[in-house]
């Protein structure tokens, strides 16, 4: 009775973890498209597929505003069910935004918003500042297919 109370407190834990951000939305606003989630404490991974310009990802924490100095680069570590992808992203505020400006780095966006999307959850993770957040990819699929057909 001890071993199945303990394995049933285990499985709740572990899907408390990932319960904690919100299912993926996705927006669409004079051409321009959007998809992301957030936390509980407000933490977002936002993808942007804008009209003119390069495609965007907007990692965005409070913790980022009087902690990470603006124009700095930071590697962004995301660990999904494929594996580990890294970007650099440029602070901005409370963002860390990773424009994806030549063809390798629309590559690395596209292999991760499809990595995020065959995923049940990811992490990030900003390793020199701490900061790490867990996300669900519930829905993510659904809200990134416009964007990983052509962004």
């Amino acid at each position: 009775m001890k071993h199945v109370f303990l394995a049933f407190a285990l499985i709740l834990i572990g899907t408390a973890a990932y319960a904690q951000s919100e299912p993926w939305n996705s927006l669409e606003n004079k051409g321009a498209r959007y998809a992301g989630t957030k936390d509980e404490r407000q933490n977002a991974v936002i993808f942007v597929c804008p009209v003119t310009g390069a495609p965007q990802l907007i990692v965005r924490s409070a913790q980022f505003r009087v902690s990470v100095p603006d124009d700095h680069r930071y590697t962004l570590t995301f660990v999904t069910d494929r594996g580990r992808s890294e970007v650099t992203a440029v602070a901005k505020d409370a963002e860390l935004i990773f424009d994806a400006s030549d063809l390798n780095a629309q590559v690395a966006l596209q292999r991760l918003m499809e990595d995020i999307a065959a995923s049940k959850s990811f992490a990030v993770a900003m390793s020199p500042f701490g900061w790490k957040g867990q996300f669900t990819a519930e829905g993510a699929a659904e809200a990134l297919k416009p964007m990983i057909a052509g962004c």
